[in-house]
């Protein structure tokens, strides 16, 4: 009973005078305690929280631990007295456990000191961005306080106690982290990689695995790219997720594309739905050609792709550069939708010589001059969508910029093939080139034009073309290689009419060598100063032309060449020609007549003929006579359905008002239209400039830059209009034939990552220059 009684009033008197000493002296006074109590100080060294609460008191008074002597003398024993209780004691053995003991059972006695050791936890982790080392925590904790360290940190994760004590400094390491990712995202315009948001951040790889592994700040990586994504969504409209459009996606596509020796190439508008029947159709002629369809995302915003580009295995969506061979690219440019000129300023990618293709919902293609045209030709292309070109701004400007856009936007393709026959030839300079052609989609028959098929969504089947537009002939400069492949051309499209620009080519009596005596000299020893002679080589080259024709009409633009022809017998030069004094009289009567006959109003014009067709006349046969179709100058020739008539008859050198005829200008003025003169190809929606018959460097064109370009065009059935250039062949003819082991040469193809510098350039990002075949 006197044990109980004992307790009850010790329990009576913490309560109240011993907690109140404690908390106002911060110490407890055990003789006065005992004297209270009738007991002795050492019965009440057994009241062992009594002593946890009064050594914590002492050290949150100050800051650290007493000696035993200073714990002694605070509470008025000796210290072999307290020596005496901790030998007695199984734990506590000293004051170190007492004091451990003592912060499990009161941890809120040191309140003050623990908020001040986690506040400077806390600002370390924020401007470290990482837990500190055992060294640093006991300099966190202070001197004297290494006690502590056990006390607040054993146990427990760093980031879990700034979690729960510190939260809103969490959150500030939190956004710091966020926001190096976005800044990095923003500038690069893909989604980053851990390595450089670490070095963005100033941390080790190591520490910022343990920062994520923590999973207090982010459960994984992905979960940091989400929370990034959701605070600033607006900064990642334009960014690639390389974490789904990685390396790997791209090493794919690569990889089907060498195996299928090509692709079909198109772009999408993030937010944009395909074009149901355009895909449907696209995808019916990639199965039957076995061929896989690249899609690049306009502007590079992969965000909001239609599902249908993610989940077809034959589709596969691109977001870096595929250098394919030293001749060809597909390049990672961004290009706006709404862009009006997509290839602005693009002409100076690559090496020249390496031709670009570029993702753009218009339908696109230029060639640039360069010293080495002949040999390869530098041209760029936009590939056309495959999603619906609707488009639409809030503001005024953005709303006609809109309109625009959707007026400009083209549903279609851009096929490419290896030309494994060039490469067969064994010279390194015939390894890696691609035929490469568009390939426009016809809403109205829902299908798609390739040569001599038309494919929709249920299958394809063979179609005749319209017209087979020729580049500029020139009889007697033209390249026989084809004229050679002309007969089995012919056979395949069965073309409706065949159409000529520059028949004649007057280099007989060209004005540019009228003063020129040494010229004349050579045109005189080479059998080419006789006008007689030229036409009639003008007329052979119809007459074999309509044999092989297959009933097809021969259309013969006027031209600028023909100009150079009345010219000749306006100024009367013939006079003092003797060998074509007889020639030049008699069109000369020729002329008079039709000059005559062109100042008359269309309705009551004679039909007199222009002086080069009365030439022809003199040698065609009967066939070619009644299959050929002279046109006169001024004189237009559309085919073409109803609505979407394409416009033949214009050679190209005359444009509007008079001034010179170029793309740029009919597309303003024609709604379609294939034109010749300038011997370069260039396209711009369907607006087409063809190129050339002729060998590439004739004698006037020896000097300078050139864009000149061997090359024709198509017309279908519902006027898509399609355009080959020549390469040894006009297409891979042979599709069994799609790989050659000397076809890329060392070190093609190859993916280069988005935002890799181009050659010879250091960029902003620190990149280095490419290295490869072509530095």
């Amino acid at each position: 009973m006197k044990w109980l009684r004992l307790g009850l009033l010790l329990g009576s008197l913490f309560i109240s005078s011993v907690e109140l000493h404690l908390e106002a002296k911060c110490r407890v006074g055990l003789e006065e305690l005992g004297e209270r109590a009738g007991v002795s100080r050492e019965l009440l060294f057994d009241q062992t929280t009594v002593l946890e609460e009064a050594l914590l008191k002492w050290v949150a008074k100050n800051s650290r631990l007493p000696s035993l002597k200073e714990f002694a003398e605070h509470n008025g024993v000796s210290q072999a007295a307290l020596k005496r209780y901790f030998s007695s004691k199984t734990t506590p053995k000293n004051l170190e456990e007492l004091f451990l003991s003592g912060y499990e059972s009161f941890p809120e006695i040191l309140g003050s000191l623990e908020k001040r050791i986690i506040g400077e936890l806390a600002k370390f982790m924020k401007q470290e961005l990482r837990e500190p080392t055992e060294e640093e925590q006991l300099a966190l904790v202070g001197e004297g306080l290494e006690f502590l360290q056990t006390a607040l940190f054993s146990g427990h994760s760093l980031w879990e106690i700034l979690a729960s004590d510190r939260a809103r400094d969490l959150e500030v390491i939190g956004n710091k982290v966020l926001t190096a990712y976005t800044r990095i995202a923003r500038e690069t315009g893909r989604t980053p990689t851990a390595q450089e948001t670490a070095e963005v951040l100033g941390i080790s790889m190591g520490d910022f695995h343990e920062l994520l592994a923590s999973q207090v700040l982010f459960t994984d990586w992905p979960d940091l790219k989400e929370k990034a994504f959701k605070k600033n969504p607006n900064s990642f409209k334009s960014v690639i997720d390389t974490e789904f459009f990685g390396i790997e996606r791209e090493e794919a596509a690569l990889a089907e594309l060498v195996k299928k020796g090509g692709a079909i190439l198109t772009s999408a508008t993030a937010g944009k739905p395909v074009v149901a029947e355009a895909f449907a159709a696209l995808l019916r002629m990639a199965e039957e050609k076995d061929l896989p369809i690249l899609v690049r995302p306009v502007n590079l915003v992969t965000t909001g792709l239609d599902s249908a580009l993610l989940n077809h295995p034959r589709v596969h969506v691109v977001t870096h550069t595929h250098k394919l061979t030293p001749y060809l690219t597909l390049n990672d440019t961004k290009i706006i939708d709404r862009q009006i000129k997509s290839l602005t300023g693009l002409q100076r990618m690559g090496r020249r010589g390496e031709s670009q293709i570029f993702g753009s919902p218009k339908m696109m293609l230029t060639t640039t001059p360069t010293l080495h045209n002949d040999k390869r030709p530098h041209m760029n292309w936009t590939t056309g969508s495959i999603t619906v070109g609707r488009y639409a701004g809030k503001k005024l400007i953005q709303d006609r910029v809109a309109k625009i856009a959707t007026h400009d936007h083209v549903i279609g393709a851009i096929l490419i093939e290896a030309n494994t026959k060039r490469a067969a030839s064994g010279k390194a300079e015939d390894q890696g080139h691609f035929f490469a052609r568009h390939i426009e989609y016809v809403a109205e028959a829902q299908g798609f034009t390739d040569l001599n098929r038309f494919y929709t969504a249920t299958g394809s089947y063979e179609i005749q073309a319209e017209a087979l537009v020729l580049g500029d002939i020139h009889v007697g400069e033209t390249d026989p290689k084809l004229l050679e492949s002309l007969p089995k051309l012919i056979k395949l499209l069965r073309p409706k009419r065949i159409v000529l620009h520059d028949l004649f080519s007057a280099f007989s009596i060209s004005p540019h060598d009228a003063n020129r005596k040494m010229n004349r000299a050579v045109l005189a020893e080479e059998g080419k100063f006789n006008l007689e002679d030229e036409i009639r080589e003008a007329a052979e080259f119809v007459n074999w032309l309509t044999s092989i024709s297959h009933g097809a009409e021969i259309v013969v633009v006027h031209s600028n060449h023909d100009n150079m022809l009345h010219r000749y017998l306006n100024d009367g030069r013939f006079i003092d020609e003797p060998q074509n004094i007889r020639i030049g009289a008699e069109l000369t009567v020729v002329f008079v007549d039709f000059l005559k006959d062109q100042k008359r109003a269309p309705e009551d014009r004679v039909g007199a003929l222009d002086p080069l067709h009365a030439g022809l006349n003199k040698f065609l046969n009967e066939e070619a006579k009644a299959q050929m179709r002279f046109l006169n100058r001024g004189e237009t020739y559309q085919v073409g359905p109803p609505g979407r008539e394409v416009e033949l008859g214009l050679h190209g050198h005359v444009g509007a008002n008079g001034a010179k005829g170029s793309v740029a200008s009919f597309r303003k003025g024609v709604d379609a239209m294939v034109f010749g003169h300038t011997h370069t190809v260039e396209r711009d929606h369907r607006i087409v400039n063809v190129g050339t018959f002729t060998l590439l460097k004739l004698p006037y064109a020896l000097e300078g830059l050139s864009s000149w370009v061997q090359s024709l065009a198509i017309v279908g059935p519902h006027a898509e209009i399609q355009l080959l250039t020549w390469q040894d062949a006009w297409f891979r003819e042979d599709s069994r034939s799609r790989q050659s082991k000397n076809f890329y040469p060392e070190g093609y193809p190859h993916v280069v990552p988005q935002n890799s510098p181009d050659s010879g350039d250091f960029d902003q990002y620190g990149g280095e220059p490419e290295q490869g075949p072509n530095n």
